[in-house]
């Protein structure tokens, strides 16, 4: 009778410690609007439930309204882990040295590229050709959807003055999108966006420099231990069929999540020192 009692107890204390992990406040993953947010949930939902089952503690994902309030939402602490493209992981260490670089997505070619479209018909055939004409942009944090884009244009002498207008669309597809229906003579992407519309009456006018890829950061008030938790899952998610399919769902090129360090970024910051002599007008839309 008294072991029996004693089994029973052990059940009812050991249900909650089991189950405490998954009833505590969630962890907030936060991905910057490259893309529509329906688009965002479709590809990252599979790897944030990957995260809750692993690391047995609930995950949500939350899919930030603008590039700025993404850096703000990380080094602030109100995100626990973030997706982070090359250029506003750059600012966000700026902002805080301490967040925790936990991988860098890797496609098939290990490094990003950018690139400037336009329409297939369009005359235009060089990145000088572009003075006096029209640019659509992602948006003034976007590394391939406008930081190397005005670094690329510097260095044919062309400024952000000199160009008939340009605008921020908020994401990739709206600039792709806007060139093909000749509201603008070009547009600054990533070159997936390009080649999703490359058979659609796209082509490449110029292409950017390419730099390290995507990153996924850990909130500098994240605890150590989570953190490491969750970077043992990222970093092994190749290793099976299950996580392969995982990858690909976030890119259609992406084959691991592997280690990165802060100064794999070093030649973007050279491109943003460049970048950083170009006037942009905030009034600008």
């Amino acid at each position: 009778m008294k072991i029996r009692l004693l089994i029973v107890m052990f059940f009812v204390l050991a249900v909650p410690l089991c189950s405490f992990a998954m009833t505590a406040k969630p962890l907030v993953f936060v991905v910057h609007p490259f893309l529509s947010a329906l688009e965002l949930h479709e590809r990252f939902q599979p790897l944030v439930d990957e995260l809750s089952v692993r690391i047995g503690h609930e995950v949500v994902l939350q899919v930030s309204k603008d590039y700025p309030t993404h850096v703000d939402t990380l080094c602030s602490g109100r995100a626990d882990i973030a997706f982070l493209g090359p250029s506003i992981y750059v600012n966000a260490f700026d902002r805080n040295p301490d967040i925790k670089l936990l991988g860098v997505l890797n496609g098939r070619v290990p490094m990003l590229r950018g690139v400037i479209v336009v329409r297939a018909d369009s005359p235009l055939k060089n990145l000088s050709d572009l003075n006096r004409h029209s640019i659509a942009f992602v948006s003034r944090e976007s590394t391939m959807g406008f930081k190397l884009a005005c670094a690329e244009l510097h260095k044919v002498g062309i400024s952000l003055e000199s160009l008939s207008s340009y605008a921020f669309l908020g994401n990739h597809e709206n600039v792709v999108f806007s060139v093909l229906a000749g509201k603008f003579d070009a547009g600054s992407v990533k070159y997936e966006a390009y080649e999703k519309m490359s058979t659609k009456g796209l082509r490449i006018l110029a292409v950017q420099p390419k730099v390290a890829d995507h990153a996924f950061v850990a909130s500098s008030s994240l605890e150590e231990e989570v953190a490491l938790k969750i970077k043992e899952v990222l970093l092994h998610l190749n290793d099976t069929k299950a996580g392969r399919k995982i990858l690909h769902k976030l890119r259609s090129d992406a084959v691991a999540i592997r280690p990165v360090h802060n100064e794999d970024y070093d030649p973007l910051r050279l491109c943003t020192d460049c970048f950083n002599q170009i006037n942009v007008d905030d009034n600008e839309e």
